[in-house]
């Protein structure tokens, strides 16, 4: 990724660069992070609505790495959303889910970076992680017009326990057919194909395990083992180079909340949805008391444990979301109102939002989205129609999913989502999406068998 200013080139500006300049209290709060140290931390009033978005593009040219903890699944995969659009997706390592296959693969792509934004919930800082040595050591590049010939590939594959299979489906699978091989790496997303030419790698794809096709092309890809549990000794820091920490207080101490005396975990952020097989193996019991391991095998130390959490490698930047440090950075944002469909009522805010002077930025989905709003406020009545005439009300084509108010700025934005109380878009993961694959299934029916098709009835396969 080319961040702005590199190269020395100059990045065409766009809506939210302009809005970014108008936006003068994170301006600010970005002139105090070069004085940041490591294990220092900055205490922020919260960012309401979007703004936390806003500030790490804002940011995202000057730090190298950036860990962004989110307090729910949910809110990773709209984070995501939100920065995407904002032009940072290619920086991206979300991780949405604590399966360990999942984890590998995004450890695996933590290593390949050097400049990245991390976005996950909290529960990642808890998180027993494979050591990066042990990652390394079971991680194999291949390349086109490397060394490894098709027999030391399928040699290999099984040394690492790899099954073979038909179809591939998981990781950890492979398939042979003539010079193809495919397999799931558990460092890759997507499966991978490799075609050969007698012992030379031809071509190197991703491939759909669900229609069986091929995808982009690539020059290199991983291959790895699984990693035991044994091996699980490291935590997020150890992948991490002094990385900016955006995190609120409350959700920090929120993790490591005991149980209530009726054996409820206290509000542990998804915690306590977890599957106890999978909260065994994701979290270290080692050394607990008795009382903590009556917890489903959860250690739940006391709020002490978070300031032995400020002490790993890392700048904060914590909200204090209540007010406890009086020395905290105060950016004087407040969510936006909220809206739902009440033409009458928006129409309201905006007059009284042009009678104190404030610019309004509406941001919208796309520019269909932003003519047909336009024409509804337009046609409340004449008021609004010359604060948009005046440019008092302003129309931006970005997917924010909620608004904030910075009165310092003069800015309010509002956004077409709050406005039509539309729910904010997410994306499943890849891997979630992958493992909903049916091809097994399918390959298992056989000519003569008798089958249910969806538009035609009962019939009998006919290949």
């Amino acid at each position: 990724m080319i961040f702005a200013g590199s190269l020395g080139c100059e990045k065409m500006r766009t809506p939210i660069d302009s809005i970014i300049n108008l936006l003068v209290p994170l301006q600010d709060l970005k002139k105090e992070l070069p004085a940041l140290k490591p294990r220092e931390k900055l205490y922020v009033s919260r960012f309401a609505g979007s703004s936390k978005s806003i500030f790490a593009k804002l940011i995202a040219g000057d730090e190298k790495q950036i860990l962004l903890l989110c307090p729910s699944k949910q809110s990773v995969n709209e984070t995501k959303v939100e920065l995407s659009i904002l032009g940072l997706e290619d920086s991206l390592i979300a991780v949405d889910d604590l399966n360990s296959d999942v984890i590998q693969e995004k450890l695996t792509d933590l290593n390949l970076r050097k400049h990245f934004i991390l976005l996950s919930t909290y529960e990642l800082l808890n998180l027993k992680l494979p050591t990066k040595n042990s990652i390394n050591k079971k991680t194999t590049n291949i390349e086109i017009g490397g060394n490894l010939t098709y027999d030391d590939l399928i040699e290999y594959l099984h040394s690492i326990d790899y099954d073979k299979d038909k179809y591939i489906e998981d990781p950890g699978e492979f398939s042979v057919r003539g010079s193809i091989i495919d397999f799931w790496s558990f460092s890759e997303k997507q499966p991978c194909r490799l075609e050969f030419d007698g012992d030379f790698i031809e071509s190197i794809r991703h491939f759909d395990p669900e229609s069986q096709r091929s995808l982009d092309k690539i020059t290199t890809v991983t291959l790895a083992g699984a990693i035991d549990s044994g091996e699980k000794s490291a935590d997020i820091f150890d992948y991490l180079d002094n990385p900016l920490l955006i995190a609120s207080e409350y959700d920090l101490r929120n993790i490591f909340t005991p149980k209530t005396d009726d054996g409820e975990l206290k509000s542990l952020g998804g915690l306590d949805k977890i599957d106890e097989d999978l909260r065994e193996e994701l979290y270290d019991v080692s050394g607990v008391s008795a009382g903590s391991q009556e917890n489903g095998g959860f250690h739940a130390p006391d709020a002490g444990s978070v300031e032995k959490l400020f002490e790993k490698n890392a700048r904060w930047l914590v909200e204090d979301d209540i007010g406890l440090h009086d020395e905290r950075w105060l950016l004087d944002l407040a969510d936006a109102p909220v809206i739902n469909a009440n033409y009458e009522f928006l129409g309201n805010l905006l007059k009284d939002y042009g009678a104190k002077n404030l610019h309004v930025i509406i941001a919208v989905e796309n520019e269909l989205q932003s003519s047909r709003l336009r024409e509804l406020l337009s046609g409340l009545n004449n008021e609004i129609e010359e604060l948009i005439e005046a440019g008092k009300v302003a129309f931006e084509v970005f997917g924010l999913k909620n608004g904030f108010i910075s009165r310092k700025s003069g800015v309010v934005i509002l956004t077409d989502y709050q406005i039509f109380n539309k729910p904010y878009r997410t994306k499943l993961s890849q891997k979630a999406k992958f493992k909903k694959s049916r091809v097994k299934d399918f390959a298992s029916i056989k000519k003569g068998d008798f089958v249910v098709h969806e538009n035609f009835g009962i019939g009998q396969y006919a290949g």
